[in-house]
């Protein structure tokens, strides 16, 4: 009897045991149950001026207790299509990023960070960029460390798919933009580029204060694949100044790069000049800034490649800085020169050269 007895203790511990289930998952859990329940934007919608915010959404899928996903132990694999990607590795909470292969077709690899209580829905929240206009299917994969049995009962992967369509691609993706003091009381702007698409022009804009930007010139982009790129400018010269690009497509979409500091290399103890915006801009109208320890009248002198004057006026000249407007709405496209004399006729700075 006493045997008897011992076997049915036996038998009800073993079914003890079996009604427990998933409470008898570990407390480190590895064998939790993480889902990829899906990829979306956020909020569902166009890309705005070639970026939109993506979201994929991860569920430990486990109801019992102490199904912990503990941190460091679910991989996420995010892998994008040919028309939208990462243009840089991004931070995203709750995760860490452990790899990355950026531009058109790359991927995101992910880990969590913290630990996932069961039941819980997290968000892996990143910025994609669009490369070129178009559809493309992107592909979301959860990776456990130990592929297991319980809750919805996979034991490979789980996996969410979204097409998504990108209705503004960026311009370019810019791979660096230098500013140089050169000779000549000049700064030199080199920029290089990769992946344009439709890209139609550079904007060069200058500022004195690195917030409020004016253009003072304008490059033709390639269009397409990548490009090697360069600017000379006076404006700004023998301060600290700032420069940026504004890089438009075809379709008026735009984005700027990053502000350069540069200062230029000028000598103090003589007159200096620069005349902006050259090319000249549909405006017409150049500026002719300078410095100087000259006060007094001074003729303004415009001539052609021949030599002969175009535009002559007398201007009042300040010992310090100046600038002078020169209208030169009316002149035909071409080349041009301008020279300030003084009364003792003495020159000004340089003479400039103007291009319309």
């Amino acid at each position: 009897m006493k045997k008897i007895r011992t076997i049915l203790l036996i038998l009800v511990l073993l079914l003890s045991i079996t009604r427990v289930g998933y409470s008898q998952i570990p407390p480190n859990a590895v064998n939790a149950d993480p889902s990829a329940t899906e990829i979306h934007l956020d909020p569902i919608s166009a890309f705005v001026a070639g970026t939109a915010t993506m979201v994929a959404v991860l569920e430990n899928a486990c109801v019992a207790s102490n199904g912990v996903i503990p941190a460091n132990s679910c991989y996420l694999t995010i892998s994008f299509p040919a028309q939208y990607g990462l243009a840089s590795v991004p931070t995203v909470p709750g995760f860490s990023v452990y790899y990355t292969e950026l531009g058109p077709s790359g991927t995101l690899h992910l880990i969590n960070t913290v630990a996932i209580n069961e039941g819980d829905v997290i968000e892996a929240r990143f910025t994609v960029t669009g490369f070129a206009l178009g559809s493309g299917l992107t592909t979301y994969n959860v990776d456990r460390t130990t592929p297991i049995t319980v809750a919805n009962t996979q034991t490979a992967n789980d996996n969410s798919t979204v097409t998504l369509t990108t209705t503004s691609a960026l311009p370019l993706t810019l791979l660096g933009f230098t500013g140089t003091a050169v000779e000549n009381c000049s700064v030199k702007l080199d920029w290089s580029t990769a992946t344009e698409v439709n890209t139609a022009f550079f904007n060069i804009e200058y500022s004195t204060n690195g917030a409020l930007f004016e253009p003072i010139g304008e490059v033709n982009a390639r269009g397409t694949g990548a490009g090697q790129y360069s600017y000379v400018t006076n404006k700004g010269a023998g301060s600290i100044s700032y420069y940026r690009l504004k890089m438009v497509d075809n379709n008026g979409v735009f984005k700027y790069s990053p502000v350069v500091v540069v200062k230029a290399n000028c000598n103090a103890g003589k007159d200096y000049m620069t005349l902006y915006p050259n090319p000249v801009n549909k405006a017409g109208t150049v500026y002719l800034s300078f410095s100087t320890s000259y006060r007094g009248k001074a003729n303004l002198i415009l001539t052609n490649t021949l030599g002969q004057q175009l535009i002559t006026s007398k201007v009042q000249v300040n010992a310090g800085a100046n600038v002078i407007p020169v209208n030169v709405e009316k002149l035909s496209a071409g080349t041009y020169f301008v020279t300030l004399i003084t009364v003792d006729d003495e020159k000004i700075g340089g003479t400039q050269k103007i291009i319309k």
